[in-house]
């Protein structure tokens, strides 16, 4: 739970923010600081009871430079989230920081940073990762090894590959060990450790909104993932393409894991197979409709399951721009997870419920 001078602090860039209407809030000499934050009030309707109800949030974070010489400049970036659907007097992960990073950057071909980040799978994982409340899940996870979110990452990217080929970038990643306690003291659960790991990811783009991309990681496992005889070894290869242009967006992606596919109340998805793709279109007026399709199959090796779906849903969505600060959207997931996947016969019990988000965000 924050203390007083965190809240205070957080009330002050927020008045700040109101009196400038502007999301740059410091420019001069070289040095330049950017606030940004958003509101998402969503409810959520399911008969899942933990898919339902108020999941209404807020995030507030900012970026800043500073110009050191004529080639280098030091870079930072802290993003905190708080759950406006949370008791008040509750400290059971209702706030925490999403992004907390600094480093350097030369010539705006190298940058070099370290802190809490985004894992390089989700340098594909983001293309598809679009949807008003769902989607990015066929695989990835918060604080799931490389997938997404997560701390202790060291990251080199490079642009136009070290300036010798447009729109080409190439990235490297290192994770060091994640096991123990996490940020609150608390200890870190099992589906949220992880041990030393590398990454590399290489993305090509061009001017008519064309995108292909590959990412690779792997990583070790720690002492109490390798309970379950698994393997010593967690990581994926990504494949993805994106079309971006003239209103339209289409993406997908195929990833094939091992042991990164973690389910409730059973464990770890040997290998795995997930595809996601999606669909939306821009009106001139505001409407963005859309559609998605997220699905993992993976091999169980537990209580001798075999091979079972794992995630399997169709998103119809639809966002309604109002203006650069506001849009309402509905985003309805349609399970197509039938019975047998929740069945003792398989003893893999996974939701298999629809669910409907509608909200309204405001950002700045």
């Amino acid at each position: 739970m924050m203390n007083k001078f965190t809240a205070m602090a957080l009330s002050s860039l927020l008045l700040t923010a109101s009196i400038t209407n502007a999301a740059e809030i410091f420019n001069s000499d070289g040095n330049k600081i950017d606030l940004n934050g958003m509101v998402d009030a969503r409810h959520q309707f399911s008969k899942n009871a933990d898919d339902s109800g108020d999941e209404s949030y807020t995030r507030l974070g900012f970026r800043g430079e500073t110009k050191i010489n004529n080639r280098i400049t030091g870079f930072a970036q802290w993003e905190y989230e708080l759950k406006a659907s949370s008791v008040e007097d509750s400290d059971e992960g209702t706030s925490y920081t999403r992004l907390g990073f600094a480093g350097l950057k030369l010539d705006d071909i190298y940058s070099l940073d370290y802190g809490r980040n985004y894992g390089l799978l989700y340098d594909i994982g983001a293309w598809t990762d679009v949807l008003p409340v769902f989607g990015n899940d066929s695989y990835q996870d918060t604080d799931r090894f490389m997938t997404g979110l997560a701390n202790n990452l060291l990251t080199l990217r490079n642009n136009n590959f070290f300036g010798l080929v447009d729109g080409l970038d190439f990235s490297l990643q290192y994770q060091g060990k994640n096991e123990g306690s996490g940020g609150s003291g608390s200890e870190r659960e099992e589906e949220h450790q992880n041990g030393e790991g590398y990454g590399v990811s290489l993305i090509w783009s061009n001017d008519n909104g064309i995108n292909a991309g590959l990412a690779w990681t792997d990583s070790q496992r720690t002492l109490l993932q390798k309970n379950d005889q698994q393997g010593n070894r967690a990581g994926a290869l990504t494949a993805g393409v994106k079309y971006d242009a003239s209103n339209i967006l289409l993406a997908a992606s195929y990833t094939h894991s091992n042991n990164l596919v973690h389910i409730d109340n059973y464990g770890w998805a040997k290998k795995a197979d997930s595809w996601e793709i999606a669909s939306q279109y821009s009106f001139d007026s505001g409407f963005q409709p859309g559609i998605a399709w997220v699905y993992t199959k993976g091999k169980l090796v537990k209580n001798d399951v075999g091979s079972a779906d794992i995630v399997n849903y169709i998103d119809l969505s639809l966002n309604y721009i109002l203006n650069t600060n506001i849009t309402t959207y509905a985003d309805y997931k349609i399970n197509m997870l039938s019975s047998r996947d929740n069945s003792e016969k398989t003893s893999l019990v996974i939701p298999n419920d629809n669910t409907l988000g509608v909200g309204i965000v405001y950002q700045f």
